[in-house]
């Protein structure tokens, strides 16, 4: 057990593509299923997994990137705060505070700065944070909450989401690609992640469809602000129109398979 937690503790995204692989050499193996036609979706971290697998690969039917991110998680993680903190009716001041506390550390990790320079940004994004939400806790409470975080920032998953760029291999792609978005999606912007996504592809002359749907948010449920405090409030599951797109498209892409 202990082997496996360490496993896990250690485990990045290409760690779960190689998982993805295994399954999609399974399912080319069962009888009643066609192995040229073999595709992966997946969602948000999913998503750019979906292009690793494919790459590597090199015979997968299609891929499909449900909000997927289409740029470093650097990028991503500010712009999400920011739209999250917003969606919660935080005022502008308190949220360019976060951003910038955010961009900070992460630049300090980038440029290996020492562990007390990441302590001390972390301690201060933390401050930031709690004031932002409107929180507060003990002293003892809040060190305690801030050791952590500082020893999120040498998390392997972290390291690798944060400074992993999907564009190279989405160029490398020889399969149909299909990327989905909600207009109200807060935790990956459909402005920010769909425009790389299309032009890395395009300009490597592969075959990706762009599809942007309004009024979607992260898990694709119709939504008033996309706030993840909405998610659970929300009776669909999956928008039924989006599903349909989803589905029609892979049928179409494996038609004369």
């Amino acid at each position: 057990t202990l082997i496996v937690s360490n496993e896990l503790k250690n485990a990045t995204s290409e760690d779960f593509a190689s998982d993805a692989m295994v399954m999609i050499r399974a399912a080319r193996l069962h009888s009643d299923i066609n192995p040229r036609l073999v595709g992966v979706v997946g969602h948000s971290e999913g998503g750019p997994i979906g292009p690793m697998v494919a790459e590597k690969d090199g015979k997968l039917g299609f891929v499909v990137m449900l909000a997927g991110p289409g740029v470093p998680g650097f990028e991503l993680l500010p712009l999400q705060q920011a739209m999250i903190l917003e969606s919660m009716g935080v005022e502008q001041e308190l949220i360019d505070n976060t951003v910038n506390a955010s961009m900070s550390l992460y630049e300090l990790m980038m440029g290996g700065a020492s562990e007390e320079q990441l302590r001390e940004q972390v301690q201060e994004l933390a401050q930031i944070q709690f004031e932002a939400m409107g929180l507060s806790m003990p002293e003892e409470e809040f060190a305690l909450v801030v050791e952590e975080a500082f020893q999120e920032t040498t998390n392997p998953w972290l390291q690798f989401f944060l400074f992993y760029d999907p564009a190279p291999v989405l160029a490398n792609l020889t399969c149909p690609v299909l990327a989905m978005n909600g207009t109200l999606d807060v935790q990956v912007s459909s402005k920010q992640n769909l425009p790389p996504i299309e032009k890395a592809i395009r300009r490597a002359g592969g075959d990706i469809t762009i599809v942007e749907l309004e009024g979607l948010n992260h898990l694709f449920q119709p939504a008033t602000t996309g706030a993840v405090s909405e998610y659970i409030t929300i009776e669909t599951t999956f928008d039924p129109a989006a599903l349909e797109i989803l589905s029609d498209w892979i049928l179409e892409k494996t038609e004369d398979g």
